[in-house]
């Protein structure tokens, strides 16, 4: 389970609230020449508005600066567009997705409920964006979830040698 091996909570609650939101709105691009987008790449698409709303703004980002300013663990760190290295763009959608459902259920809904006053809302809108995704799927056969585990443990070098190579 990840709750066991997530070594910082805090820089958790940071990656949440200050890369998880941003990333959440760079879904992948229609594919290219048909000029029909699939049903599985409308299914990942959220609202430009959700992330407009200045209280849920202004509530995550004070819940970011709060976790960063007590984050003791520098060593991992999950930080902007480098989470998608080695990650095809038709899965980052899907990417993003599951980890925004693990630091909903692993992290914002755990001890961070009493440790800071806005996790609860935060992972509220969270849990909101996930369910609007709940159509998005994985693209391709690979083992995403094992990947994805090893990915946020930060031991993508476990990894079968082919599977490193090609990441999703």
């Amino acid at each position: 389970r990840i709750t066991a091996k997530v070594r910082s909570f805090s820089g958790w609650v940071v990656f949440c609230c200050c890369c998880c939101l941003p990333l959440l709105l760079t879904s992948p691009l229609p594919p290219k020449g048909t000029g029909v987008v699939s049903n599985a790449h409308q299914a990942c698409r959220l609202r430009k508005i959700n992330f407009q709303q200045p209280y849920i703004r202004n509530r995550t980002y004070t819940l970011a600066e709060m976790a960063r300013i007590s984050d003791q663990d520098t060593d991992n760190r999950l930080i902007g567009q480098q989470i998608y290295v080695n990650i095809k763009e038709n899965n980052r959608c899907y990417m993003m997705k599951r980890i925004a459902e693990i630091i909903v259920k692993d992290v914002l809904l755990t001890e961070a409920k009493e440790r800071y006053p806005y996790a609860e809302d935060v992972a509220q809108f969270l849990a909101s964006l996930t369910s609007e995704l709940s159509r998005c799927v994985i693209m391709d056969g690979l083992q995403f979830q094992e990947i994805l585990d090893l990915m946020l443990l930060g031991r993508a070098s476990a990894l079968h040698p082919s599977l490193r190579t090609s990441l999703l």
